[in-house]
């Protein structure tokens, strides 16, 4: 069986069955589940995006729903919502065909961020990314909706950016409709940027970002990036396009300090190490096993951060406004929770 490859207990595919959720453990046994609407597999739902994504396919009433749950703790945060679980993984391959059975729609939303070793990334961010659309093709499913980074790069000096350019070219050749969603820097409740800002400026510490001042951004609120996946996930119009989407405002990476700051209140200087002093500390952690704070991939990303979008493109393909930085930054009033990955 697929949970037990994935390392499922049995007693806690009981438990959870009895809190609500659907347990999809064979392709034959989904069947039982079956529903005459549009299926919808989302991975990566337990992050970030993911669980805001999750909040509004369920209020724009866009049921049924999958999750791909690769670790049995990450259920906890879809506890009570009726949806359905499938486990597995994309860096195995693991429990992927049970998955996309019966299903319309694949949102794509894994990533691996943290690796834990060189590999990891081509693992879950390329192969991973083959397997599942593998696995989807096979099933027969109609769209494929890939959530990736608009600063991709077939280049080996970055292996996160690279991975990510093979995860991009694995969507495009496999032959499904697919619509690839760039969004650059996603920020709200919950996210990593505004949030480990506003912990380093209310202890004063220097945070290793690895971006220059000048260092130009356009973040995107995590729910109007929701509400741009479904609308793309219902609209043909979307189909085997890329698109790049961004918030109404260009800001400098200071800019984005000082948002923070004012929201808190704070005055006064914020210190930050030169992009090639937070690139040694990135190593030093490495090299010392520590597994918490900024992710490698993130020193990547904002070494590539310069590329903007039009700031009026959800606006125009979409019809509305999204929000502004300054306005929409929320819950920054206690520090943020320690991970382990």
């Amino acid at each position: 069986m697929a949970w037990a490859r994935a390392g499922v207990d049995p007693g806690f595919l009981q438990t959870v069955s009895r809190r609500g959720y659907r347990i999809v453990t064979s392709a034959g046994q989904q069947l039982r589940f079956a529903e005459p609407a549009r299926r919808i597999l989302v991975t990566g739902a337990t992050g970030f995006i993911g669980r805001h994504l999750l909040s509004a396919l369920e209020h724009a009433g866009r049921r049924p729903i999958r999750c791909l749950v690769d670790r049995c703790e990450n259920v906890q945060v879809l506890e009570g919502r009726g949806l359905e679980l499938a486990f597995g993984n994309l860096a195995e391959g693991c429990g992927l065909a049970e998955a996309v059975a019966g299903v319309h729609t694949v949102i794509n939303l894994a990533v691996c961020w943290r690796p834990r070793g060189a590999k990891d990334y081509q693992a879950v961010n390329h192969q991973g990314v083959q397997r599942l659309v593998e696995a989807a093709a096979a099933a027969g499913v109609k769209r494929v909706i890939h959530l990736s980074d608009r600063w991709e790069a077939d280049d080996p000096k970055y292996p996160y950016l690279r991975s990510r350019y093979g995860g991009r070219l694995a969507i495009m050749q496999n032959g499904i409709p697919y619509t690839i969603i760039q969004p650059g820097i996603v920020f709200g409740p919950g996210d990593y940027l505004t949030e480990q800002l506003a912990s380093h400026i209310r202890h004063r510490s220097v945070m290793p970002v690895g971006a220059r001042r000048d260092l130009i951004l356009q973040p995107i609120h995590v729910d109007d990036l929701a509400r741009c996946i479904i609308a793309v996930m219902e609209d043909p119009r979307f189909e085997n396009q890329a698109l790049d989407l961004g918030g109404p405002e260009q800001l400098t990476f200071q800019e984005v300090v000082d948002a923070v700051k004012q929201r808190l209140g704070r005055r006064g200087p914020f210190p930050l190490l030169s992009v090639r002093s937070a690139r040694a500390v990135a190593v030093l952690s490495k090299l010392l096993r520590i597994r918490r704070g900024q992710p490698p991939a993130s020193f990547e990303v904002l070494a590539h951060a310069t590329t903007t979008t039009d700031p009026h493109v959800v606006g125009r393909l979409f019809g509305f406004q999204p929000r502004r930085l300054s306005d929409s930054i929320e819950n920054l009033d206690q520090d943020p929770p320690q991970t382990a990955s």
